[in-house]
């Protein structure tokens, strides 16, 4: 069963028409979709899957099960150890890195400025596994196939979210870790 990490921009407050039809085209093929409980697009996405009485989805919290902070349609929740994190960030990201892992597939949408959907696509072909990623300003998906397709998204950053991504992410060293070849050791 192919399972697709769905994920974007918290500042997201409307599901765009072609990121329906893309959805529509998961649904049909009855996939596997795994998504977060935060409020903004995670909150949406798990509306409209509710909408379209869709079952076969999990919702990831970071913590313990009484963490969640949205589950609309009583989806089985996958819960992330991460008690001891004490950094907001970082406690957060520890579920987006369960499901990077757990995914085949990823599906952003994404403001050209979160750090977080950046960050899961970085996880996600750093692991060798194409995403997909709607750019809400320009409504048109973007592949990324490869490592290299990274600095596409990148170069849509303004300086500024891109300044911002070097302080939360350390965005600058990701991308060259991303693309440093991996020697062997002997």
């Amino acid at each position: 069963m192919i399972t697709i990490f769905m994920s974007g921009s918290i500042s997201i407050k409307a599901i765009d028409e072609k990121v329906m039809n893309r959805i529509n085209g998961i649904l049909e093929k009855n996939y596997n979709i795994i998504l977060g409980d935060a409020n903004g697009i995670d909150l949406l996405l798990q509306k409209y899957l509710l909408k379209n009485n869709y079952k076969n989805a999990q919702v990831y919290c970071s913590g313990d099960l009484s963490r969640v902070r949205n589950n609309v349609g009583n989806w089985e929740v996958v819960s992330v150890p991460a008690n001891g994190i004490k950094d907001r960030r970082l406690f957060y990201t520890a579920k987006d890195l369960q499901m990077s892992k757990d995914a085949d597939y990823g599906f952003m949408i994404w403001d050209k400025k979160s750090t977080g959907t950046l960050s899961n696509v970085i996880e996600m072909i750093r692991q060798d596994k194409k995403s997909r990623v709607f750019l809400s300003d320009d409504a048109q998906c973007v592949s990324i196939r490869k490592r290299e397709n990274v600095y596409n998204l990148v170069n849509l950053m303004d300086a500024k979210a891109r300044a911002i991504a070097d302080q939360k992410i350390e965005l600058s060293y990701k991308l060259n870790e991303l693309m440093s070849p991996k020697l062997p050791l002997f």
